[in-house]
């Protein structure tokens, strides 16, 4: 199904301004990932755990997530399936996100930004793999352009830390099970699930997988810090940032589906990047502009050559 279909089932072309939607969740879901790393670094320059940072963000987010979607429609009905998807969707997210978190004080944000453009392309030949997305000579190009602006990132932000080799390794694991993620809340999908109900069980039921390590990292000078005004007005900002990125997070997979949402990865590289050079100080790495180049002209050609995804869903 295509995004103008998906926009406008009847079968009329789509409005020009819900053409654009997929875009437009695009840009925010992008920034607020790079927001989230930034806000995370931040809490954890203040003496906070980054696993109990993470822990924290996610369950009170996909608590409210959950309590809101049981407000809107009234019950959860959390069946197996359900349950099934809240626990293996969290896993998938919250395996990632803490590599990223525990690498973040070594190798900066600029570098966890810069690991962000990779999913395009594994997510991308696993759509291909499970029947997901037909080939696109144009998609592909797409694919293949947003790898070699992230690879020029990531080689040239690495000479700058050589001496955190080993967290850079760790870091870049995360992409590998960022894409797996994708492609599985496709594949699984809840049918009659809302894009509020899902987001809420993936944040709340990996905060529950990641509670015992978390817990294991509490003592009392955690407790004292997390108590400090500086330290609590940064977690009421990542509660907001969590469950607004990921509302429309689940609302981009649901309207374009999971290659066409992992281009996020290419939008959060650049702004990361500009946030980490204006914020922190962070040297600017000088594959810069042409990467970013690279990325715009990536998303162009996602964004001509529309979603192609295979009319029938294969797993349901």
């Amino acid at each position: 199904m295509t995004i103008n279909q998906n926009l406008h089932a009847a079968g009329e072309p789509a409005p020009a301004f819900a053409r654009i939607i997929p875009f437009v969740l695009l840009l925010f879901v992008g920034s607020m990932i790079a927001l989230t790393v930034i806000l995370g670094k931040m809490t954890i320059a203040n003496g906070i755990d980054p696993l109990i940072t993470l822990f924290l963000a996610i369950t009170s987010s996909g608590a409210f997530l959950l309590l809101l979607s049981r407000l809107q429609q009234g019950k959860l009905r959390p069946d197996r399936r359900f349950l099934e998807y809240g626990f293996c969707a969290g896993a998938l997210f919250v395996l990632p996100n803490m590599l990223s978190f525990l690498a973040v004080s070594h190798v900066g944000v600029g570098y966890i930004s810069f690991t962000l453009a990779f999913p395009i392309l594994l997510t991308y030949v696993l759509a291909l793999l499970f029947k997901i997305e037909r080939f696109s000579a144009r998609r592909a190009s797409a694919v293949t352009l947003g790898l070699v602006a992230g690879t020029m990132l990531v080689a040239s932000k690495a000479a700058l830390v050589p001496q955190n080799a080993q967290w850079a390794i760790v870091a870049a694991i995360a992409p590998i099970l960022i894409a797996f993620g994708n492609i599985y809340r496709s594949l699984r999908w809840p049918q009659g699930r809302s894009p509020i109900s899902l987001a809420g069980a993936m944040l709340f039921f990996g905060g529950v997988l990641m509670a015992p390590l978390a817990l294991l990292r509490l003592d009392a000078g955690q407790l004292q810090g997390i108590a400090t005004k500086p330290v609590l007005f940064l977690f009421v900002l990542q509660f907001a940032a969590y469950s607004a990125l990921y509302l429309a997070y689940f609302a981009l997979q649901k309207l374009a589906g999971a290659v066409y949402l992992s281009q996020i990865g290419s939008v959060a590289a650049l702004v990361g990047t500009v946030i980490a050079v204006a914020a922190f100080g962070e040297a600017m790495p000088a594959a810069f502009p042409f990467s970013a180049a690279m990325v715009v002209i990536a998303v162009a050609l996602f964004q001509s050559a529309g979603q192609r995804q295979v009319p029938k869903n294969p797993v349901r």
